[in-house]
């Protein structure tokens, strides 16, 4: 099983920061890959949005004895098994919709908050058919290591995603706030200029 699992996490590592094979591939249906993510990239995420939501916190001058009081309504783009929904929860948001191409992961990240006591409202959603994106207004709209998975192969794929970005800005309530994440990978920098 060990083995099968670092295997996995391997193809995972390869496939979404080397070669970028499984960018923008239904990588998350596979339920072998579906595992390695959980037990290698679910806590790195969940870990990363934690500190993003701090930053934020601080940035806002909020207390922190406050910590995610003023998150209300929140939709968590590119989902996956729900590591940012679960960080967005423990930080105190009130209401927060995961969205997802990806059945299989949207029910574990439903599975996981129910375990720890949480409700995890989810979605289907596919940007590049535009389909299943809840309207706002929302405190936040969080996109975490997804944008650069979107259209890979599409040679308009930066003003592609640039558009998608406008219209998660149209969604967001008055002081509402967008947290992109993205790899801090040489080769997806690049293609990003």
């Amino acid at each position: 099983e060990l083995h099968s699992v670092s295997g996995n996490v391997r193809e995972l590592s390869r496939g979404l920061t080397r070669e970028r094979a499984l960018a923008g591939e239904r990588y998350l249906s596979d339920p072998g890959l579906l595992g390695a993510y959980l037990l290698h990239f679910w806590p790195i995420s969940y870990g990363q949005a934690l500190l993003c939501l701090e930053m934020l916190r601080r940035a806002n001058g909020t207390p922190a004895t406050a910590t995610g009081s003023t998150l209300g309504s929140v939709l968590d783009l590119g989902a996956g098994p729900g590591p940012v929904s679960i960080a967005l929860l423990d930080a105190g948001a009130a209401n927060v919709i995961a969205c997802d191409r990806s059945a299989a992961a949207l029910a574990l990240a439903r599975r996981i908050a129910g375990e720890r006591g949480q409700q995890l409202a989810t979605r289907q959603w596919d940007a590049v058919k535009s389909t299943g994106m809840p309207r706002g207004p929302f405190d936040l709209i969080a996109v975490g290591h997804t944008l650069n998975e979107l259209w890979p192969a599409h040679r308009d794929r930066i003003e592609l995603r640039i558009g998608l970005v406008k219209r998660l800005g149209e969604e967001l309530g008055p002081r509402g706030r967008l947290l992109v994440r993205g790899p801090a990978l040489m080769g997806s920098a690049q293609a990003a200029r």
